[in-house]
């Protein structure tokens, strides 16, 4: 019954519109590449005829297939289920906005770790708060206990703690980021903490909550610039660009109104 229901809902919705819904987009990263390339996939639609994909605008794909792989860096994504002279649609923006994060070195007093969700929202915790530990995703360490020493600043995957116990369980990896929109895959980057950080440099962030190493289903990838550092507290301020596709490593930045 509940079939027939449906079918017949379906039917109906052709009968108003001629198109049934619209493709709906989903972003599978590839295992093959670890999140450097993906498979782009939408829902079929009843009576449609044709699909097309836009990437960054440009036309890529026109036919009756529903999926399409992308082998480069792609910003935003539109699909179209075309059935006669009905057209429906749908829309994914891949790039990621900036968002400012302040973290000090852990022997000053102040927030010195952070966790992110997986739709890039930022936590600060003070690294002595024992029931937050759970959630960091990284914190800073100098690794000179007693004192902050702001050329000797890193940060430091949860599952390493210099003066004690570890955190958690999940992992972190750092980089240089490497130009471009994509990250280095996770073996390319260091599993204990990042090179030290400098005022108007990038670094690339994988995070592995799992710490079992790279999937598509809560991993993701960040972008970070240092902005600066302060020489007396080591309060670091950055901008970060998260990827909010678990798995996939481009980090896209939104065109400015210029671009």
């Amino acid at each position: 019954m509940r079939r027939l229901a449906l079918l017949a809902g379906l039917l109906a919705a052709c009968d108003e519109s001629g198109l049934a819904g619209s493709p709906q987009i989903s972003v599978l990263p590839d295992g093959s590449t670890e999140g450097g390339t993906a498979t782009v996939r939408w829902f079929g639609v009843v009576g449609a005829e044709v699909y097309r994909l836009w990437v960054d605008s440009q036309l890529v794909y026109e036919g009756a297939d529903t999926s399409y792989h992308l082998d480069l860096v792609a910003r935003t994504l539109r699909t179209e289920a075309i059935g006669g002279s009905d057209v429906t649609e749908d829309y994914l923006d891949l790039t990621s906005e900036p968002e400012t994060l302040e973290l000090y070195e852990r022997d000053y007093p102040g927030v010195a770790a952070v966790g992110f969700g997986g739709d890039g929202s930022a936590t600060t915790y003070d690294i002595n708060d024992s029931a937050s530990q759970k959630s960091f995703s990284f914190y800073l360490d100098d690794f000179r206990p007693g004192t902050t020493v702001v050329d000797s600043i890193r940060m430091v995957t949860p599952d390493v703690n210099a003066f004690g116990d570890p955190f958690n369980e999940r992992k972190a990896r750092f980089a240089w980021w490497p130009g471009g929109d994509t990250a280095p895959p996770p073996e390319r980057m260091a599993d204990l903490y990042s090179p030290v950080l400098v005022p108007d440099s990038v670094y690339a962030v994988y995070l592995d909550p799992e710490g079992e190493g790279w999937d598509a289903s809560q991993d993701h990838f960040l972008k970070i610039k240092v902005l600066g550092i302060d020489d007396s507290t080591g309060k670091v301020t950055m901008l970060y660009w998260f990827q909010r596709v678990p798995g996939l490593r481009w980090v896209t930045e939104a065109p400015s109104e210029e671009d």
